[in-house]
């Protein structure tokens, strides 16, 4: 064994492993929550002017998150390479080419890339492509020209289990596809789960346990920057300090003149500072978290199109609510003439609330939010509404 082929043997291992890492990793957070990852196919479909295609973004969204979790799987295992290897690849190049587009652009935030786990900016994902760009093409390249040299190239990671993408008989053949398949049909059944009840991990602000008061006032905080400015007594110019800067400290050439303090605030958090509850110029948002009881939202993205199913379990809910003497209200953006909802025979006042805070309270259609003294107790969709 050669020092050089040691090298690039260990060079396709590392490649091959990140590349599943971050593939395993990015379909995963998108596949937990496929309203999340449908919500970026829309606006990535309103920036390019192809609204008729807004029906598909779940379905795409959702494959999205089983291929990428499906060629990470495959990846790490060996399995197919020269299948995945080129899927892989050919998968880098339009999306470092797409990436490169949308940096320059600039018609969305940001990529989504990794859902709402990790926030990177629309250059930051170029880069990120970037490097993972020859990552792809040296496995690629490997599983290719190097057919015969896998299993010793793979010898080197024993910690890694692998099939190699040999001359192999039919019937292993058919095991690996086999082994691809099933995980393929999970990764998707993960984001049918999390279409049809709640993302099985929340990376959003409202998470059940949150404290809403208190996390809008760390947001409205935010994080401030302090500047100091002092002017140089020898020229006579005003030059910026930051407080780790200690040469403003010499008295005898710096004069103090003045100090900025810009606070700056993650754009992820706008929707939990913009939660408010109102109607008309009624708002109820501090008298409602400050409620020592339980109370109740019933979260409805358009009144006028909630499913029977859904209406009788929310009706169902409400009875029983308001027989323990808890408060309980439909909150929706859209603008509703009737200032009450008829949900199974029970009329439920209605309230608005902002469209893009409703949809980071809760990732459903309709579904139901729970707060006590501010805190989220409990969040359901629809067809998963407790029996109180």
């Amino acid at each position: 064994m050669t020092h050089n082929n040691r090298f690039y043997r260990i060079l396709y291992i590392v490649c091959r492993c990140l590349l599943a890492a971050v593939f395993l990793f990015s379909g995963f957070v998108k596949g937990v929550d496929p309203w999340g990852t449908a919500i970026k196919f829309g606006e990535y479909f309103a920036a390019w002017g192809i609204d008729w295609l807004d029906g598909a973004a779940m379905t795409l969204a959702i494959a999205l998150a089983a291929f990428e979790m499906t060629m990470g799987f495959a990846l790490l295992l060996g399995l197919r390479l020269r299948f995945v290897s080129l899927a892989v690849m050919l998968f880098m190049i339009g999306f470092t080419g797409l990436t490169l587009w949308i940096a320059l652009k600039n018609p969305v935030a940001d990529c989504g890339c990794f859902g709402d786990a990790v926030k990177l900016s629309n250059w930051q994902t170029f880069y990120k492509n970037l490097i993972l760009l020859p990552m792809s093409v040296c496995v690629c390249r490997v599983a290719y020209t190097h057919r015969n040299k896998l299993r010793s190239y793979d010898s080197i990671a024993s910690e890694v289990p692998v099939f190699s993408d040999r001359r192999e008989d039919k019937r292993k053949k058919s095991r690996e596809w086999l082994i691809v398949s099933v995980f393929a049909l999970m990764s998707v059944g993960m984001g049918v789960y999390a279409l049809r009840h709640l993302p099985i991990i929340d990376f959003l602000p409202f998470k059940v346990g949150v404290n809403i008061p208190e996390t809008i006032n760390e947001s409205a905080q935010g994080v401030s920057t302090t500047t100091l400015i002092y002017r140089d007594l020898l020229s006579g110019e005003e030059q910026e300090f930051a407080l780790s800067d200690t040469t403003w400290y010499d008295t005898t050439r710096w004069e103090y003149v003045d100090t900025r303090i810009v606070a700056s605030h993650d754009d992820g958090d706008a929707a939990i500072r913009d939660f408010r509850i109102f109607r008309d110029v009624q708002d109820r948002t501090e008298e409602l978290l400050a409620s020592s009881e339980t109370v109740w939202l019933l979260c409805i993205t358009s009144p006028g199109t909630v499913g029977q199913k859904c209406a009788e379990r929310m009706g169902q809910l409400v009875a029983k609510v308001r027989a323990h003497g808890e408060e309980v209200l439909v909150v929706t953006p859209v603008a509703f003439e009737e200032q009450n909802l008829i949900l199974a025979g029970e009329s439920v006042p209605v309230y608005n609330i902002d469209g893009t805070t409703l949809k980071t309270l809760i990732r459903a259609k309709n579904g139901v939010v729970a707060l006590r003294n501010g805190v989220i107790v409990g969040k359901w969709n629809c067809r998963d509404i407790p029996r109180k």
